[in-house]
């Protein structure tokens, strides 16, 4: 379980190679079986929870993420609304790269200065990036229902990454919220417990986290992701 929250970008890029490298190379499952190798599956989940807090430095995370996978690698990519030609992403650009409706609105939110220095705007997802569907429950659901029902790949690894936003449980903060995209919406550290706790024993899973409040989803590795419980019974970092 890796939280990676807070540390400079050059560090976490360099961490994070290796934790890919890790789960794509060797599977600790099977290091007692004499097997080098086994294919890495990997699922991703970003996006904030809205456009506004959706920034283009979270559409980077998934676009760096990608570019470490090993080729040939079974990716699925859960980003934002889902659509790959919805204007989502928050970033910012000269105001001379803006539309005339988009600068004049520019210029209402900021004032002149602001609006010709630089101006915030939504645009679409990087062309590079192949959605497979949007950060909520219901798809996140999906994967690992897909994930658990091939029999024929149960020994295979999996790599979850979430980039985005976190938000405390407003209680003791074991069992704090992943924001998903949608008002309201949230995957919260027992409903991740209770969704991988469907994969076979035997699949060895990692789980990336690059959100606020992500320490909490270390639980995981405790049954039902509640830290007063016995060690989940299958490889898990």
């Amino acid at each position: 379980m890796f939280s990676l929250c807070g540390l400079k970008r050059s560090r976490w890029r360099s961490l994070l190679s290796c934790v890919i490298a890790a789960a794509g190379i060797v599977s600790p499952a099977l290091a007692g079986q004499g097997a080098n190798t086994r294919p890495l599956r990997v699922v991703i989940v970003g996006g904030g929870p809205s456009q506004e807090y959706n920034q283009v430095a979270i559409e980077s995370n998934v676009r760096y993420v990608c570019k470490l996978l090993p080729p040939g690698v079974s990716r699925k990519t859960l980003f934002a609304d889902g659509n790959p030609n919805s204007a989502t992403v928050l970033t910012e650009g000269s105001a001379r790269d803006l539309s005339h409706g988009e600068r004049l609105l520019s210029t209402l939110l900021y004032g002149a200065d602001g609006a010709q220095s630089a101006a915030e705007f939504y645009r679409k997802p990087d062309a590079s990036l192949h959605i497979d569907g949007a950060s909520r429950k219901s798809e996140i659901t999906r994967l690992i229902s897909e994930a658990a029902a091939d029999k024929s790949r149960s020994v295979d690894p999996m790599l979850f990454y979430f980039t985005g936003h976190g938000s405390p449980d407003g209680g003791d903060h074991q069992n704090n919220v992943y924001d998903l995209w949608g008002k309201s919406q949230g995957l919260a550290v027992s409903d991740l417990a209770r969704e991988l706790a469907r994969l076979p024993q035997e699949t060895p899973v990692t789980i990336i986290m690059v959100q606020c409040f992500s320490g909490a989803f270390a639980n995981l590795l405790f049954e039902g992701g509640r830290v007063n419980s016995s060690v989940v019974g299958r490889d898990f970092a």
